[in-house]
C-alpha cells in the first residue's frame, strides 16, 4: 500500500485540521488531513517521518548520481591516505608533526601514555581503532576548522568513523579528567600555590599582594550560545572551569552556581592564618570582572563614576597584567581552531561543552610541554605533565 493510501485511511474529516506539504517532493501538492485523536496523528507521523527518511535517501542517491554524471553537485573527496600507526607517527619530522596535531611524536607518545587511555577502542558503531589512532584523529580534527572529508584524504577513515572516533575520545576525556577543572585545592589551588600564584602576579606589577587572576569567559556568544566561567593562573594553565551554561545567563549566576566565592574563603588563605586573622591578611582574592563586585574572596576595577586619579592608575597598572592573562583563553581557540568553526557544532545536537572542556585540557598540557607566553610573562613554571595528569 502506498504512503497516500495509507494517508487516506488515517483521514477523518471535519476535526482538527491541519496543512503541510508533501515530504516525496516540492513538485507534490500540499495534503491536507483531519484527524479524530491522538492516535491517528501518531499513525500520520509515523508515515510521514518513514517517507522523510525515504525522500532523504532518493535525494542523495540523486546527488551522487549527478557527482559521476559529472553535474553541479559537490563530490566528495576520496578517501585515502595513510592509516595511522605508532611506526607512521614516529617517521614523522617534527614540523611535519607540529603542523598535523600541534605535538611532535614524542609528546603524543607521552600524552596517550599519561591521559590512560585504552590501547584497543571499539566504537558504538563496531569501528576498530588503536588508542594511539583515536588520539592523533582527535588532535587533528581539532587542528583544523577544515570539513573531515579532509581527514579522510589523509587518514583513510570515512568522514563519518572520525566523526565517531572524535567524539569518542572526547567524552572519554572529559569523564575521565574533569576533577583536573575543578577547584582542586589539593593540588593546583593548594594554599602553597596561591601563595606562589599571588607573588607571581605581584612581581610582574601587580599594585597589591594576594590576587590571583579570574575571568569569565563565554566563548563566541552568537553562535555557540555558551559560557563558561574559568580562572586562569599565572603559571599559564586553567586552575578552573565552569559550565557550559546558556549565554542568556549573566555572570554573577555563574559565580553563584559555581560556588566559586565559597570555595575561595574555604581554600584561598594564607598558610598559618585562621579565624582570628583579620580578613585582608587572610585571603587571597581573585581579581575579576566588575560584573562580580568586591568581596573578601574578589576584587574587581574601580568603576568610571567618581574614580579618582589614585584609583584610576591602579585600574591601569592591573591592566598591564592582566592583558596577557587574556592571552591564555585566546591560546584556546588559536591552538584548536575547531573550536571556533561555529558552523559545525550545534548546541544540544553536538557535545559542544565537552569539545571547549577537552580543548582547555589540551591546552594545559601542551603549557606543561611547552610552556606558554602567560607562563613566561609571570616567570612561573608550569607542573610536569605526569605531576598535572593525576588521579
Amino acid at each position: 500500500m502506498s504512503f497516500q493510501d495509507k494517508l487516506k485511511l488515517a483521514v477523518i474529516p471535519l476535526l482538527h485540521t491541519f496543512t503541510c506539504p508533501s515530504p516525496l517532493s516540492t513538485s507534490y501538492p500540499i495534503i491536507s488531513i483531519a484527524v479524530q485523536n491522538n492516535e491517528t496523528l501518531a499513525t500520520y507521523l509515523t508515515y510521514f517521518e518513514a517517507c522523510e527518511e525515504e525522500h532523504a535517501r532518493a535525494r542523495h542517491q540523486e546527488r551522487m548520481q549527478r557527482a559521476r554524471a559529472g553535474g553541479k553537485a559537490r563530490a566528495l573527496p576520496k578517501q585515502g591516505g595513510q592509516r595511522i600507526s605508532r611506526e607512521w607517527l614516529s617517521g614523522l619530522s617534527s614540523q611535519d608533526a607540529q603542523s598535523r596535531f600541534h605535538l611532535r611524536a614524542d609528546e603524543i607518545f607521552e600524552m596517550l601514555d599519561a591521559l590512560d587511555i585504552e590501547e584497543d577502542i571499539l566504537t558504538r558503531s563496531r569501528y576498530k581503532f588503536s588508542g594511539l589512532e583515536a588520539l592523533c584523529l582527535m588532535l587533528a580534527c581539532f587542528r583544523s576548522s577544515g570539513e573531515l572529508s579532509q581527514l579522510a584524504m589523509l587518514y583513510n577513515r570515512s568522514p563519518s568513523t572520525i566523526s565517531e572516533i572524535v567524539n569518542y575520545i572526547v567524552l572519554y576525556i572529559d569523564e575521565r579528567w574533569w576533577h583536573l577543572l575543578e577547584f582542586d585545592h589539593a593540588h593546583l589551588l593548594s594554599p602553597e600555590n596561591l601563595v606562589a600564584y599571588a607573588s607571581a602576579i605581584h612581581h610582574a606589577g601587580a599594585p597589591l599582594e594576594g590576587k590571583w587572576q579570574r575571568q569569565a569567559y563565554s566563548g563566541y556568544k552568537h553562535y555557540h550560545a555558551l559560557k563558561f566561567q574559568a580562572i586562569m593562573l599565572p603559571n599559564g594553565l586553567f586552575g578552573h572551569l565552569f559550565g557550559p551554561y546558556e549565554s542568556c545567563h549573566h555572570d554573577p549566576f555563574l559565580l553563584s552556581e559555581s560556588q566559586i566565592v565559597d570555595k575561595c574563603a574555604e581554600y584561598a588563605t594564607r598558610p598559618g592564618t585562621n579565624d582570628h586573622t583579620p580578613a585582608e591578611q587572610r585571603f587571597l582574592q581573585i581579581f575579576g570582572d566588575p560584573a562580580y563586585g568586591v568581596s573578601h574572596q574578589v576584587v574587581c576595577p574601580f568603576g568610571s563614576e567618581n574614580r579618582t586619579e589614585e584609583q584610576t592608575e591602579w585600574n591601569a597598572t592591573m591592566l598591564n597584567v592582566r592583558i596577557e592573562v587574556e592571552h591564555g583563553f585566546g591560546l584556546v581557540l588559536n591552538t584548536w581552531p575547531f573550536l571556533n568553526s561555529f558552523w559545525k557544532m550545534r548546541v544540544y545536537g553536538s557535545p559542544v561543552g565537552a569539545y571547549y572542556r577537552v580543548g582547555v585540557l589540551f591546552t594545559n598540557i601542551l603549557n606543561c610541554l611547552r610552556p606558554n607566553q602567560v607562563s613566561q610573562r609571570f616567570d612561573l613554571e608550569p607542573p610536569l605533565l605526569k605531576e598535572y595528569l593525576y588521579d
